[in-house]
């Protein structure tokens, strides 16, 4: 897995506020899974989020759940986006 980034990466990136955005990515056409990939100002490639337990992409089925994610752990409100 190329540029993986932890949960707790995450977090330093949010409060140090270098988070240029947050793109949410579905997995396949037509289903309701989803990654995200971070985008660190300043450096020009994005990093997938990984779990801190099996080392792979964190998923997740609901939007709604992930943004509101997002806010509460991560304290991030920046941009998103979301590619289907």
């Amino acid at each position: 897995m190329s540029n993986p980034c932890s949960e707790k990466d995450l977090i330093n990136y949010s409060k140090s506020k270098v988070i240029e955005y947050l793109r949410m990515e579905a997995i396949a056409p037509g289903e309701n899974r989803f990654r995200l990939w971070v985008k660190v100002n300043k450096i020009d490639k994005e990093f997938l989020l990984i779990t801190f337990h099996k080392k792979e992409a964190r998923i997740w089925v609901s939007l709604d759940r992930a943004t509101a994610h997002f806010r509460k752990t991560y304290h991030y409100a920046g941009r998103l986006y979301i590619d289907l």
